[in-house]
């Protein structure tokens, strides 16, 4: 028989299949509908959780970071500090430091007069830390408006205080001391607002910039910086007087004051020039 013909199934073929319908009655679509709002319900909430432990920890990590920069120019200064003590004492400063690979007699020496183990860490990471600090200067004198030998003074009032434990409080004068020179967030944006890094430039930009480099520096630019210069000499001889003051007499005080009263007097009366040299 033809069963082509015929549309009877033939004696091999396959018996036709059908898939089950499912039948959802009105009662059991409700309750997907319930479980599918209750886990929309829970999904929102629990971004909310998410969302205030993220905000906590951001403002954590915030505060975190303010304080280590903070405390990063509290140490600065102190190692400013000593660095000059070192100077007058004819102690090998970078002696103390972890790390250090020179002369060990002078190691020993340094380490034996400041009754410690030294620094717990790397001179390059100190010079870090007064890159920093650095800026800060720049920044209080460039934004505020404050010469050099007032930055250096408050410096070393600040340091002075920090070191004798004159502050009632040293985290509130802490704040009190750099908070208006600070604008940045967060310790990344701190650093990068203080020493901005200067992006690569491809190598025919380069040589342009070399060329501009060669250009006469301007007289403003030249003064600025002499007087970042010369806030450091009025900061090491302001420790200078410190450490002399108590160590002579007082005839050789009068001999120094004398000396320093006539330099006064030069300085009042010099002129500004109209043009510095380019060496200047």
């Amino acid at each position: 028989m033809n069963t082509e013909l015929t549309g009877l199934p033939g004696e091999y073929a396959e018996p036709a299949t059908f898939a089950p319908v499912q039948v959802v009655g009105r009662t059991e679509r409700a309750e997907l509908s319930r479980e599918a709002d209750r886990e929309l319900h829970e999904a929102v909430l629990l971004c909310g959780t998410l969302h205030g432990a993220l905000t906590r920890a951001a403002e954590t990590a915030r505060e975190a970071a303010r304080t280590h920069l903070l405390a990063t120019l509290n140490l600065a200064c102190v190692l400013k500090q000593i660095s000059l003590r070192c100077a007058v004492g004819r102690v090998a400063f970078g002696a103390l430091f972890a790390g250090y690979k020179g002369n060990m007699k002078a190691r020993e020496a340094a380490l034996e007069i400041s009754g410690s183990g030294g620094f717990p860490f790397t001179y390059a990471t100190a010079r870090n830390y007064t890159k920093v600090l650095e800026a800060v200067m720049q920044r209080m004198q460039e934004a505020g408006g404050l010469t050099p030998a007032v930055v250096a003074q408050s410096l070393s009032d600040h340091t002075a205080a920090l070191l004798t434990g004159a502050y009632d409080d040293p985290q509130e004068a802490t704040e009190l001391m750099w908070s208006r020179w600070l604008t940045a967030g967060s310790l990344r944006e701190a650093y990068l607002e203080l020493a901005p890094e200067k992006p690569q430039l491809p190598a025919g930009e380069k040589l342009d910039a070399a060329a501009d480099a060669a250009e006469p520096v301007s007289l403003e630019a030249l003064r600025a910086a002499f007087l970042s210069k010369s806030g450091g000499w009025l900061d090491s001889f302001s420790g200078y007087v410190d450490e002399m003051a108590g160590r002579v007499t007082a005839q050789e005080r009068e001999t120094v004051a004398t000396k320093l009263e006539a330099l006064a007097a030069r300085i009042r009366a010099a002129k500004t020039r109209p043009m510095l040299p380019p060496t200047a």
